[in-house]
């Protein structure tokens, strides 16, 4: 029984450690220029230049689930997929991105990070 019981754990703390993620912290400005009019983040009206927080619990979901923006008729996904584009292999902890938009385009700047390693985006 004692061999079983000692299986029965190894196997326990085997898959928790395979499952385990780290959460994925997300802080985000979003900026609109003068003449974008009222825009609405997430179905709710928001102001220029507002700050939003949010904590996924990994990087993937945070991609999967973007927030989105609708501005003038049209729906802008944002979200940290930005990220991806600094780094393939990283897995991203958290992320502190600014968005500009206006009418035509999306910007977007911060930086990204995996761990002890930070990334830059222009």
């Amino acid at each position: 029984m004692t061999g079983l019981a000692w299986l029965v754990a190894a196997a326990s703390l085997a898959s928790l450690g395979g499952c385990a993620m780290q959460s994925f912290d997300y802080d985000a400005t979003v900026m609109f220029s003068p003449s974008a009019g009222p825009a609405r983040l997430n179905h709710s009206t928001i102001t220029p230049g507002a700050v939003w927080s949010a904590s996924y619990s990994s990087f993937a979901d945070a991609v999967r689930n973007p927030s989105i923006v609708e501005l003038a008729g049209q729906t802008i996904p944002i979200g940290p997929e930005a990220c991806a584009a600094l780094c393939r292999d990283c897995d991203f902890d958290r992320a502190s991105l600014a968005f500009s938009i206006d009418a035509s385009h999306v910007a977007v700047t911060g930086t990204c990070g995996d761990g002890d390693h930070s990334y830059e985006l222009r």
